[in-house]
């Protein structure tokens, strides 16, 4: 009897380890995955993987706490008007990106007109925009995208329609991209602007276009300013009109 009871006994201990086992693994994979997928078809209440994606930004950030690496992935154009997918604030120590999938070029854009910027970005050792188009009406003179304190922002593929990103870092890359500035007044007249973190702060630009409005404070893209100066910039086979 002894023997059955210690049996019984490991038996119901094995089902508790295997029960918290199995929530510790969906806690994992919701809360630490370092890729996270979002889908206007997508929910909430999900995981946020690529088969089980999320519906908005806010959750897919909430669902990479705890990675260092962060990478979300749209499966679908993105209505930035909605509750989660605008002023969405990304807590700082880790390296984000945001990109399309593979198989399309993702557009993010704003039903109605936002009050905020889409994402705001501090201190991060690097930040990856890919494969994006981007058309956001906003009211406020907030960019698009705020980028502040980073050590490396890689633009790569992109087309913004409006005051695209405010960026202060070390270096910035913006390679095949398009930016088109805000008819607002205002800094946020401007498609781009850059800021250097430090005096060491470096400028590639390769194959882009910028354009700005006439009478605009900054012109089509703004690099360094006298306190935030940059150290050099290398610009090959751009556009700049408007300026």
């Amino acid at each position: 009897i002894g023997w059955c009871l210690i049996v019984m006994r490991w038996s119901t201990t094995g089902i508790r380890m295997f029960w918290a086992g199995l929530l510790l693994g969906c806690l994992l994979v919701s809360v630490c995955a370092d890729t996270v997928y979002v889908s206007s078809s997508g929910s909430d209440s999900n995981i946020c993987s690529e088969t089980s994606p999320c519906l908005t930004l806010a959750r897919a950030v909430e669902a990479a706490s705890g990675a260092s690496v962060v990478d979300i992935v749209l499966l679908s154009d993105l209505d930035s008007a909605l509750t989660g997918n605008h002023g969405v604030i990304v807590p700082p120590g880790l390296t984000f990106g945001l990109s399309s999938a593979p198989s399309i070029s993702a557009h993010i854009y704003s039903s109605t007109v936002v009050s905020s910027s889409i994402i705001a970005i501090n201190g991060y050792a690097s930040v990856s925009i890919v494969n994006l188009q981007v058309t956001v009406s906003s009211l406020s003179i907030d960019p698009i995208f705020s980028i502040h304190n980073a050590s490396n922002v890689n633009i790569t593929n992109c087309a913004f329609h409006g005051y695209a990103a405010d960026v202060i870092g070390s270096r910035l890359v913006i390679d095949n991209s398009q930016f088109i500035g805000s008819p607002s007044f205002g800094a946020n007249s401007s498609a781009m602007s850059f800021l250097g973190f430090d005096m060491n702060a470096t400028v590639i630009i390769n194959a882009c276009s910028f354009i700005g409005y006439v009478g605009s404070t900054f012109g089509a893209l703004r690099l360094g300013s006298v306190s935030l100066p940059i150290l050099s910039a290398v610009v090959k086979g751009s556009l700049f009109a408007n300026n």
